[in-house]
């Protein structure tokens, strides 16, 4: 259960990362005025595919990495019963991708597709503002305290809204689940009926 545009979503909070990256590096060399790097017109479709498909590698990379971190906080701060949930629920997933409807994998899909791109935002609007925020200081740039203050001001909501998907996104995941165990357990008395 992947959602079909779950890429955009990664390539939308890369995009937010590359921005920093970008900050950084011009922070790096001290670059402070932002008119010089405005690229020739017709070179401006390369560099538009050039910037989604490298959003989309560092948005997938750090979803990845998220993921993982989380993985590894789990294992060091929680009894190992509830470290194995990712196993049990690899089982339960199968037993949805087999016995629910398309209209549940859609569900699932479109809550983890917003969770995911939430997640992602919660990490990259911080780092992002933090490095234009470098970026002012390495090149004498005023107004560094607007920028922590629009940066708070996006991540707040953001945090919130990330909250809300994780729930709504673990109470449907759950109910799916518990459905698809009663039909992989009726399999055996008829055919099941879809979720």
């Amino acid at each position: 259960m992947t959602a079909p545009t779950l890429w955009l979503e990664i390539t939308f909070a890369g995009f937010v990362y590359l921005i920093g990256i970008g900050f950084l590096v011009l922070a790096g060399y001290r670059i402070g005025d932002l008119r010089l790097l405005q690229p020739p017109a017709h070179y401006l479709p390369y560099l538009s595919a050039g910037i989604v498909a490298a959003s989309y590698v560092i948005g997938i990379v750090t979803h990845r990495l998220i993921s993982a971190a989380r993985k590894a906080i789990d294992r060091l701060v929680k009894p190992a019963a509830t470290v194995n949930r990712d196993t049990l629920w690899w089982a339960d997933a199968i037993r949805i991708w087999q016995f629910g409807s398309q209209r549940v994998h859609r569900e699932i899909d479109f809550h983890y597709g917003l969770f995911a791109l939430l997640r992602s935002l919660t990490f990259s609007i911080p780092f992002t503002g933090l490095s234009v925020v470098v970026w002012m200081v390495r090149t004498g740039e005023p107004g560094r305290g607007g920028i922590l203050f629009l940066t708070a001001a996006f991540w707040g909501p953001c945090y919130l809204a990330f909250r809300q998907q994780r729930s709504y996104f673990r109470l449907l995941r759950a109910a799916a689940e518990k459905d698809a165990r009663r039909w992989a357990a009726a399999k055996g008395k008829g055919r099941p009926g879809n979720l």
